[in-house]
């Protein structure tokens, strides 16, 4: 949490304020964004077991003085999560216990138990 990931660039060719951009994003709660700068920042740990990935939208605007006068650009992003090792191996059975006769030959005589694993 609180790891940059990324910073939105944009450019606006007016001038002044009309040429200053903001940024925005849409119904995403996983991930922060200053809307000046375009710095993006994850507001929560991500799980691969999860989400794979998450997609929203950005949304860049000009600063006219005039409301009304507002420009904007929406774009897509898309984040990808890899995956991480953060899983422990399951064995099942988690205990295999064997008991072989002490016969030299064949036929083996053998009994085993098993204790299995049944979640985490």
């Amino acid at each position: 949490m609180g790891t940059s990931i990324m910073q939105l660039h944009a450019t606006d060719q007016d001038h002044g304020l009309n040429g200053q951009v903001e940024f925005s994003i849409l119904n995403e709660d996983s991930v922060i964004l200053n809307e000046y700068t375009g710095e993006m920042y994850l507001a929560t740990t991500l799980d691969r077991e999860v989400a794979s990935e998450i997609t929203f939208t950005a949304i860049v605007r000009d600063m006219p003085i005039n409301d009304e006068m507002r420009r904007s650009s929406t774009f897509l992003i898309t984040i990808t999560i890899e995956d991480e090792n953060d899983n422990w191996p399951i064995c099942s059975p988690i205990v295999h216990h064997v008991i072989v006769s002490p016969r030299t030959e064949p036929p083996y005589t053998y009994s085993s138990q098993y204790i299995w694993l049944c979640g985490q």
